[in-house]
């Protein structure tokens, strides 16, 4: 087995390639390749009402066994596997059984190849748009840091860390600085910023964590901030 890069301890075993899902309103396929470096019990999509059917290993049937947590598994010996199977249901469910190992899923729902799955932190995948679209909130988290350098003339150097979550959309933050008292000098952003000349700055954000960086100098003596 190969060990963690931070610890020699910790070793992994199996290995998984994405799992692609292939679902409509009928059914669906799913196949994964598992790298395996000692004999290993490996985790399959679906669960209880989506219990995966004719589960293949490399083109032979695989036993498909029930785990503590109601997930079907399968035990795999060493060597490189292809696992593939099909699920059977009268109408498309909400959500689906994803492993945790899978952290890269491929997925088409009814002809439409879904460009972010929704995975959430329990390990269901949502099928169906309207619970992605409830599910969308837009949030934004800010930091803020000030490095202040008392020189002649005074610079002040601001750095915003943005946490972005939902729809793309236009944000007003500040005034950060007062026209008055300071001139900028540069505005290092990845998304698209412009500078009021009132002192706020309007950023065209998305989904994402992005760092912001402005440098200003004030004009005449500092006496307070």
């Amino acid at each position: 087995c190969v060990p963690r890069y931070n610890d020699p301890e910790s070793l992994q075993c199996a290995w998984p390639s994405a799992l692609s899902l292939t679902l409509d309103d009928h059914g669906g396929t799913f196949s994964q390749v598992w790298i395996i470096h000692h004999e290993n019990r490996v985790a399959l999509p679906g669960g209880p009402g989506q219990w995966p059917k004719d589960v293949e290993v490399d083109e032979s049937p695989g036993a498909v066994v029930l785990q503590e947590n109601e997930s079907p598994s399968l035990f795999l010996a060493p060597g490189r596997h292809l696992i593939t199977g099909r699920f059977v249901w009268s109408q498309l469910p909400e959500s689906l059984g994803v492993p945790a190992s899978s952290g890269l899923v491929f997925l088409n729902v009814n002809g439409e190849s879904i460009e972010f799955p929704d995975l959430d932190e329990s390990g269901r995948l949502w099928l169906k748009k309207t619970t992605v679209e409830e599910k969308i909130e837009n949030r934004i988290n800010i930091e803020s840091f000030r490095k202040i350098d008392d020189g002649i003339p005074a610079r002040v150097f601001l750095s915003f860390t943005l946490d972005v979550a939902g729809a793309a959309r236009e944000i007003t933050l500040g005034p950060i600085f007062s026209p008055d008292a300071f001139t900028p000098l540069s505005l290092d952003s990845p998304l698209p910023a412009k500078l009021e000349p009132d002192g706020r700055l309007i950023v065209q954000v998305r989904p994402g964590r992005y760092v912001l960086n402005l440098d200003l100098r004030h004009s005449g003596p500092l006496e307070k901030l």
